[in-house]
């Protein structure tokens, strides 16, 4: 590649081969080459003979300069122009698919995940707590050996629910509130009392188990247990004050009375 220029001052020996001397021979007859040492050389010594025919012998083959960039000395060739022809357009374009559950691809961070600085996707607590709407650490029992505290409802048909406390009747301790149609009925616990069972805003409990076994309750036992089986069983032959029996034995007690006087 020749690079040639015409001007009336010596230009850039690192931009051009040969300089046609303007400034010595305005006709262009006196042409250039750099020997060194800031020295361009005519080629020629004849300044009187037309040059023209060596000088477009020359720039046929030069290169203009364009402003701003410099020529290299790299080739363009044939076989680069034909490298690039066989690339198809766009080939270097990647499309990130998207990830699946059996193929690797792009994701989209979604709601209440964490993207740090660099990639990095983490889940915090502020995450879990945005997501389920409470603070699982303070809200829920964590695990076995953890102390529940305050009142836990268990949302069902038939209303089962765990307290802690209960407001009424006043000391007791409630272990669980059953929903039995309109009506509330807590089973308890007090002191010694043991467990109890009452209705709830009933001023009376209707049943108590107390830690020595017994049983007590305000109302009476209702038996419906068929003839030929005994409604009770007792053990004890102490003597049970205030029973009132009108069958002994299966003998009436007037009948027995009637006997004894007859």
């Amino acid at each position: 590649m020749i690079r040639i220029i015409r001007s009336y001052i010596a230009p850039n020996p690192k931009e051009f081969d040969y300089w046609v001397d303007l400034a010595t021979n305005p006709k262009g007859n006196v042409i250039k080459y750099y020997a060194g040492s800031s020295k361009w050389l005519p080629i020629n010594d004849d300044v009187d003979n037309d040059q023209s025919a060596k000088i477009a012998a020359l720039e046929s083959g030069k290169v203009d300069k364009v402003e701003g960039k410099e020529l290299s000395s790299n080739d363009f060739t044939d076989a680069y122009k034909t490298k690039l022809d066989g690339i198809a357009a766009q080939a270097n374009k990647y499309v990130l698919p998207a990830a699946t559950a059996s193929a690797l691809g792009g994701v989209k961070i979604g709601s209440n995940i964490t993207l740090a600085n660099g990639g990095t996707i983490s889940i915090t607590k502020a995450n879990v707590t945005g997501a389920l709407g409470v603070d699982p650490t303070t809200t829920y029992v964590k695990k076995a050996g953890d102390t529940m505290t305050g009142s836990l409802f268990i949302e069902t048909t038939s209303e089962i629910n765990l307290y802690n406390t209960i407001s009424v009747p006043s000391s007791r301790y409630a272990v669980l509130r059953l929903k039995s149609g309109d009506n509330y009925w807590d089973v308890t616990t007090k002191g010694t009392d043991g467990l109890l069972l009452q209705k709830q805003g009933a001023s009376d409990v209707q049943l108590k188990l107390d830690t020595s076994g017994n049983v007590s309750i305000p109302g009476y036992f209702k038996s419906t247990v068929a003839t030929g089986t005994a409604p009770i069983r007792v053990s004890s032959t102490t003597l049970c004050t205030n029973l009132n029996a009108d069958m002994v034995d299966g003998v009436n007690v007037k009948d027995i009375e009637h006997t004894l006087y007859t």
